[in-house]
């Protein structure tokens, strides 16, 4: 009520008017302002709006006059007064009926600097309060747009016959808004809850797409590339999501409705696509992400036994090979091919370059010919550099081979218990000598190493 005096620069133009005080962080005054009408004007809130404007709320009890350029539609309505950061007046809004309203109790500055405005009024639908209240004075909440303007309104509505004389209304990030009342009432109206004794708190939830923000999908890959039978999860970056639906091509399961899916299972090689579905109340964005998931073919070895040496083959790439005797590995047998020693079950188990193994097995049962002990079977030199002799104490017509670490022969010959081979051109590295006659066989390890 005061006139410029003191800390307060201008007067008044009636009454209680708003008086707005801007200071900077120590506390010093920059400059204030006298906001009225011809009336008593009581300012409730100070909102700050996202572009740097803010808002002052409360009522008014003038219908024109001094700042005032908007009539009230009963003999008191609430006013809201858009200033820009130096406090000059760019707009003003009034809401009401032909009764009082004269108790606001929150604004928030909610998503695109729309107001959510609580507040309690004893008017029924005038004005621009659509509906009629049940009781002498009721919850009252109106949603405007950033310059005020209504974009609806709601009265929640008890059966008290004392008056409903606070509420508050607060947005959650999901776009719904609960509301809390002060009553007295019993069951009627939005309440379906007898009161407790005296006045209680009356909460309720309402959604509604206008203080709603669109969602955006966004799949976080944890990991793309896999081997049949493999099992992975999967990431969520989507915003302002309540809800979401996966749909995973070629997985098991082929849908999920949680926001991180786990144990997501692909049995089959291939590429398969995968979809979110984000959610926000009426609102929902559709990421498809295709190919995302890229499922190796394992490798599908087949075990040839060609006289006393069983052979990987139908394998292709830079693969890797263990060879096992019933189902326990064999120590260093890890070439495409293997001499097996005595009857039983052989199996090899090859992984390719992407990590995806895959296994076959052969029951060899023709083991059992008369062998050529190694000792009999002369290498020299060993290691080689220009040239190695083989030497056997068989007097036998000798098939010869030489074969590299991959099982794969290099040079052979035919002879009567000696051999020599020129190795000065091979790469240097690990070779096999193998002697092979109507009857026996015999192999040994040979190192070329070049000077």
């Amino acid at each position: 009520m005061s006139d410029s005096s003191g800390d307060k620069s201008q007067t008044t133009w009636g009454g209680l008017d708003y008086w707005v005080v801007c200071i900077d962080s120590d506390g010093n005054k920059l400059w204030d302002k006298d906001i009225g009408s011809e009336q008593n004007d009581v300012l409730f809130q100070a909102a700050m709006m996202p572009t740097g404007e803010f808002s002052l709320a409360g009522w008014s009890y003038g219908s024109g006059g001094g700042d005032k350029t908007v009539s009230s539609f009963g003999s008191s309505d609430y006013w809201l007064v858009r200033c820009n950061s130096d406090g000059s007046i760019i707009g003003q809004q009034d809401y009401g009926g032909t009764n009082v309203e004269d108790e606001l109790q929150s604004v928030q500055v909610i998503t695109q600097g729309k107001l959510l405005i609580a507040c309690t009024s004893y008017s029924d639908s005038s004005g621009n309060k659509s509906e009629n209240n049940l009781g002498p004075e009721q919850c009252w909440v109106i949603l405007a747009d950033s310059i005020g303007n209504k974009i609806w309104d709601k009265t929640f509505l008890t059966s008290s016959v004392q008056d409903d004389e606070w509420c508050t209304a607060t947005l959650e990030s999901n776009g719904c808004i609960w509301v809390a009342i002060s009553t007295s009432a019993g069951i009627g109206g939005d309440k379906t809850e007898a009161g407790k004794g005296g006045t209680d708190f009356f909460i309720l939830k309402l959604c509604d797409s206008s203080t709603m923000t669109e969602p955006q999908s966004i799949i976080q890959p944890l990991v793309t590339k896999i081997c049949p039978d493999s099992c992975i999860a999967f990431g969520n970056q989507s915003t302002n999501a309540t809800s979401y639906e996966w749909f995973f091509q070629g997985g098991n399961p082929s849908f999920s409705n949680v926001q991180f899916p786990t144990n997501i299972c692909y049995s089959a090689s291939g590429t398969y696509d995968v979809t979110l579905i984000a959610h926000n109340g009426p609102y929902s964005d559709t990421t498809v992400s295709q190919s995302l998931i890229q499922v190796y073919a394992p490798p599908t070895p087949t075990i040839l036994q060609s006289n006393d040496t069983l052979y990987a083959t139908n394998v292709n790439g830079s693969n890797t090979f263990q060879w096992s005797f019933n189902n326990a590995a064999i120590s260093g047998a890890t070439n495409n091919f293997y001499i097996p020693t005595q009857n039983g079950t052989y199996s090899v188990n090859v992984v390719n370059p992407q990590g995806c193994s895959n296994a076959n097995a052969l029951v060899v049962t023709n083991v059992g010919i008369e062998a050529i002990h190694e000792q009999t079977l002369r290498l020299f030199p060993n290691p080689a550099d220009e040239s190695v002799s083989v030497r056997s104490n068989s007097n036998e017509i000798l098939n010869v081979g030489l074969y590299n670490a991959l099982g794969q022969r290099v040079q052979s010959q035919t002879s009567a218990g000696t051999a020599t081979f020129n190795v000065s051109k091979l790469p240097a590295g690990i070779y096999y000598v193998r002697l092979q006659s109507n009857r026996s066989v015999a192999a040994a390890r040979l190192t070329v190493s070049h000077r």
